[in-house]
């Protein structure tokens, strides 16, 4: 009987100074992991669709100013409006476009932005179209 043959005759017993591993602990050693920790996440993000943040011509500037005007001769705090408005991203250049009703609280004419009554400030040069709801 050679070396080899007579080394698998003895029974093997495991290794003594390590406790025994359950099966799901040992699998776990081998389940695929992120190499790229956070790649996924980036991907998503940068294929995530924005569009550049539009210049108004001078004609759609008077035009929003007139709506303003009339609507601020009416009493705008407290009243409901319907905006399109731009939204600028905070994470990527760009933003994408949301028409929504607003309840407004008032208009900011020193820092030119509509104030909603939840808090939010719009930017007057962002807004596109306005109107009562």
């Amino acid at each position: 009987m050679s070396e080899e043959d007579e080394l698998w005759s003895y029974p093997y017993e495991g290794v003594r100074c390590h406790r025994h591993m359950s099966r799901q602990a040992r699998a776990a050693q081998f389940a695929p992991f992120a190499a790229l920790e956070g790649y996924e996440e980036a991907v998503a993000e940068a294929s995530r669709y924005t569009e550049d943040k539009p210049e108004f011509s001078e004609e759609q500037r008077q035009e929003l100013d007139q709506i303003w005007q009339s609507l601020c001769r009416r009493g705008l705090e407290y009243s409901c409006l319907r905006i399109t408005y731009f939204q600028e991203d905070l994470r990527k250049h760009g933003g994408i476009w949301r028409t929504a009703i607003v309840q407004c609280k008032k208009l900011d004419r020193i820092k030119r932005c509509l104030i909603t009554r939840e808090g939010q400030k719009i930017p007057l040069d962002c807004i596109y179209q306005v109107g009562l709801a």
